[in-house]
C-alpha cells in the first residue's frame, strides 16, 4: 500500500501532465486549424475548433478525462495495438 506522500506526488504529477497537455494543445490546434482552413471560423459549429477554450474543453472531456478513469494504466495499452507490441 502506498503512503499519502507517494499518492499525493503521483496524483500531482499526473495533474501537471494533464495541464501541460491542455496548454500545448490549446495553443497549437486552434492556430493550425485556422491556418489550414481559413473559413472555419465562419462555419456554424466548426468554429469551435478555432477557439482555444473550446478545444481545451473538448480534449479534456474527450481524451484526458476518459483516460483518467482507468485505475490501472496497463489497461490504456489495450487501446492501441501498436503500444502493446512495443511494451510487451
Amino acid at each position: 500500500m502506498r503512503t499519502f506522500q507517494e499518492g499525493a506526488l503521483t496524483d500531482h504529477s499526473a495533474f501537471g501532465g494533464m495541464v501541460a497537455f491542455c496548454v500545448i494543445v490549446g495553443d497549437t490546434i486552434p492556430k493550425v486549424m485556422d491556418s489550414l482552413f481559413p473559413s472555419l471560423a465562419d462555419m456554424s459549429f466548426l468554429w469551435l475548433l478555432t477557439n482555444r477554450r473550446a478545444v481545451m474543453i473538448l480534449l479534456i472531456l474527450g481524451i484526458s478525462y476518459p483516460l483518467s478513469l482507468y485505475r490501472d494504466i496497463a489497461k490504456v495499452f489495450n487501446l492501441t495495438p501498436n503500444a502493446t507490441q512495443r511494451f510487451s
